[in-house]
């Protein structure tokens, strides 16, 4: 621990983290809390339940708040976990280690990716088969083939699982976007192609470089200026706490090109009012429930409907409590996997 009063990057006069230990908190708060509105998103039910602009009395209510969540936040997540990624994979990055980041990430996404995708493709199947003709699917499932497996794949992965496929395009593209992103002769040439990249793959309809443009922005971070992140200064941190005031009660969201990478950059400095406490073992597991919770959401999901029906109250709990009775659910199994079966979960978190 080390005293920074005198220093211009403290945010107050009291005892800081160290920088390091600083941003591993960060990243840790920041990426529970990602994971937390990634299933809010994807608990998003209005279709299923017959709800929609048309819809009145409480209905309406019920439309107009999953209405407002998803608008404000469902851009936030993802593209926090694409830039988090860039900039975490690069300022520890060289070309020498190629090999070894490779070797890696294979780990870490690749099996994890193979062994889930194929969970959520059965999954899906077995529950299309169950429950089409009940009428409560909001989504058709896959017919269970392997040309359908490989193709769930390679080119349309279930539960929101496209997020892990596009990180490991990514990943094969290092040695390219290391080129192409690491600044010459003193001038920001890669924050050019990160421009370039940013204005021509924000509205793209490429599936697999979707994202591309956000993680390019925190990969540039992290190859030129992984200093930067570490940084603490008390007016940085009023203006980000400023622009996320003004975003949030306004009308102002990421409605622009450049709203998102601002918000993104003002989440990450805000944070630095607060000293981090240590945070508990749950809130580390955000790769396990990133991957898992599609797959029991689903299901669990379809078995509330099967017991308490069509109804605008039903909706709204559904809405608001099963996320958080899913997050329970998978840090329970999280704490089983762990303790009784330390190989299984390794493989499933990607040993993290």
């Amino acid at each position: 621990m080390q005293t920074l009063k005198n220093d211009p990057g403290s945010v107050s006069g009291r005892v800081q983290d160290p920088p390091e230990e600083h941003l591993r908190k960060k990243v840790t708060l920041i990426s529970f809390l990602c994971s937390i509105l990634v299933i809010y998103i994807h608990a998003y039910n209005l279709s299923i339940y017959g709800i929609d602009s048309d819809s009145g009395g409480f209905a309406r209510v019920v439309y107009c708040l999953e209405s407002y969540w998803r608008s404000t936040l469902s851009e936030i997540p993802v593209s926090m976990f694409f830039y988090l990624s860039g900039f975490l994979f690069f300022r520890t990055y060289s070309p020498d280690k190629l090999l070894a980041k490779y070797a890696s990430r294979a780990k870490s996404l690749l099996i994890p990716y193979l062994v889930w995708a194929s969970a959520d493709f059965l999954v899906m199947g077995l529950l299309s088969i169950l429950f089409a003709s009940r009428g409560i699917l909001n989504m058709s499932g896959p017919p269970l083939t392997f040309r359908a497996w490989l193709q769930s794949l390679l080119f349309d992965p279930l539960g929101g699982l496209w997020f892990l496929r596009n990180l490991i395009v990514f990943v094969f593209l290092t040695p390219l976007l290391y080129f192409l992103l690491k600044d010459r002769a003193g001038l920001p040439t890669g924050a050019l192609v990160v421009l370039l990249l940013y204005l021509n793959l924000r509205f793209s309809v490429v599936p697999t470089l979707r994202g591309l443009e956000i993680y390019s922005l925190g990969s540039w971070i992290g190859i030129n200026h992984k200093q930067a992140a570490l940084k603490r200064d008390r007016r940085l941190t009023a203006v980000s706490i400023l622009v996320l005031a003004v975003w949030f009660f306004s009308a102002f969201r990421w409605n622009s090109v450049f709203t998102e990478p601002l918000m993104l950059t003002a989440i990450w400095f805000a944070l630095d009012l607060f000293r981090l406490p240590s945070f508990p073992w749950w809130m580390h597991i955000t790769f396990f429930t990133y991957l898992a919770h599609a797959l029991v959401l689903e299901a669990a999901e379809k078995l509330f409907l099967l017991a308490f029906g069509r109804s605008p109250l039903a909706a709204l709990v559904d809405f608001l409590f099963m996320p958080v009775v899913l997050f329970l659910l998978l840090a329970g199994a999280a704490f089983i996997l762990r303790k009784r079966t330390p190989k299984l979960w390794g493989v499933l978190n990607g040993g993290r």
